[in-house]
């Protein structure tokens, strides 16, 4: 999983732990298990499926639901091929799924989403985003671009230091003379 994935489980995870132990927050360990049940048993948003599902080509068994009285057992070799004709028919489904989230998303963010084309010459600075504390500078510059090497990619060169180096276009602001 990706840093945004983890970071989406655990809020999510957080959040409904918090609706479990609301009234007394020093017990939270009391209701992780059912928490994880949930979140395991329940259809995700994304996918489509259920996470146990996928998991263990199963629905997962429910206190709420009661089990079928007959139980009819297959031939492991049939169950087998059910087993994997099911897990491929999942696993397919919840990749097409992600596929159009992810494309809903990406249209979602470019809605509004401006993306300047600059010109060699023109000015811009540079935003400041590793090691930043909150009373640090934001941005550098001004910086002149030197060229365009892709879509997103430029060279661009320091007005004062003329030092020179590529830069991402999230990475630039562009610079407006206040004279």
């Amino acid at each position: 999983m990706s840093n945004g994935q983890v970071e989406r489980f655990n809020s999510t995870f957080c959040d409904q732990l918090k609706k479990y132990c609301h009234h007394n927050l020093t017990e939270w360990d009391n209701y992780l298990s059912a928490v994880v049940w949930a979140y395991n048993s329940t259809v995700h948003s994304t996918t489509q499926c259920i996470p146990y599902e996928l998991a263990f080509n199963r629905r997962p068994l429910s206190p709420f639901v009661p089990t079928p009285t007959a139980i009819k057992l297959m031939k492991p070799h049939d169950y087998w091929e059910k087993a994997n004709r099911f897990k491929s028919f999942a696993l397919r489904s919840a990749r097409i799924n992600i596929q159009q989230q992810q494309i809903a998303s990406k249209e979602r963010y470019d809605q509004g989403r401006r993306h300047p084309i600059y010109k060699a010459g023109d000015f811009v600075w540079l935003k400041h985003s590793i090691n930043r504390t909150k009373f640090d500078v934001r941005f550098d510059g001004p910086f002149v671009i030197i060229n365009r090497i892709n879509q997103v990619k430029y060279l661009i060169e320091h007005t004062e230091l003329g030092y020179r180096q590529y830069e991402h276009l999230n990475n630039l602001i562009p610079f407006y003379d206040r004279d």
